[in-house]
């Protein structure tokens, strides 16, 4: 369950209930964005208003917010042509 206000704690599915969510961390929208039941939540993002119920599909390791940490990491581990320093 996601309140009024709160942040979603991990990934789910909306199965009952209708609200905003602000999903800017991962969308840069300014925007919230509408949900109802048969929508995905994602870990993180903020419930503007109501209540939603919501049963979660991914935690942790597999979450979006994992995936996109790991893909930050591994670009910016990464040695790309045009980041080496050319005299």
């Amino acid at each position: 369950m996601v309140g009024a206000a709160e942040r979603s704690a991990e990934d789910g599915e909306v199965i009952n209930g209708e609200s905003d969510v602000d999903q800017s961390l991962f969308t840069g929208e300014p925007k919230p964005v509408s949900k109802a039941a048969g929508d995905m939540v994602t870990g993180g993002t903020v419930n503007a208003e109501g209540t939603l119920i919501c049963r979660v599909t991914a935690t942790g390791y597999d979450s979006k917010l994992a995936q996109i940490i790991r893909l930050v990491e591994t670009v910016q581990g990464a040695r790309l042509p045009h980041s080496r320093f050319r005299r």
